[in-house]
């Protein structure tokens, strides 16, 4: 389980010019963000397991999914 507090004081790390976002992409609208319990399988690797977590946090700051996997689900860490 995963909450940010003081969230609407963060913003996620996106150079706002590199993915042409909106103004409000990439900020959070509310002051504590508690996001819903996922279940990681263990099976998977630990970057597989937590993109759920990761796609969750990226739509509560208004952006589709986790830009930092690719189409096939695999993780790009640093990915433009």
């Amino acid at each position: 389980m995963v909450s940010l507090l003081r969230a609407n004081r963060a913003e996620l790390g996106l150079n706002r010019w590199d993915y042409n976002l909106e103004d409000h992409q990439g900020l959070f609208d509310r002051e504590t963000l508690v996001l819903p319990d996922v279940l990681l399988p263990a099976e998977l690797s630990e970057e597989q397991a937590l993109r759920p977590v990761f796609d969750l946090m990226w739509q509560s700051a208004g952006i589709e999914r986790s830009l930092n996997y690719n189409d096939a689900g695999n993780w790009v860490p640093g990915r433009r």
